[in-house]
């Protein structure tokens, strides 16, 4: 399940700015000008949540807390 939940966020964050990129292929100064200046914080937050859950999916296991246990030497 936790499978499916990551691949619909990176799915929802990567698709606008797969699309994005296509366009502005083929309308480079049309996209740069209208559409990045004005999405373009939205787009950074869409990819942070997406590092951020996988993150979380990552190293919220038990072997986050052994690499943790490792890494702070408890």
């Amino acid at each position: 399940m936790m499978l499916v939940v990551l691949l619909s966020i990176f799915l929802a964050t990567e698709l606008p700015q797969g699309i994005l990129a296509i366009m502005n292929a083929l309308f480079p100064s049309g996209v740069q000008s209208f559409i990045y200046m004005s999405l373009g914080e939205i787009l950074d937050l869409l990819s942070l949540i997406n590092c951020n859950a996988c993150f979380d999916k990552i190293f919220g296991t038990d072997l986050g807390v052994a690499y943790f246990g490792i890494l702070l030497g408890a």
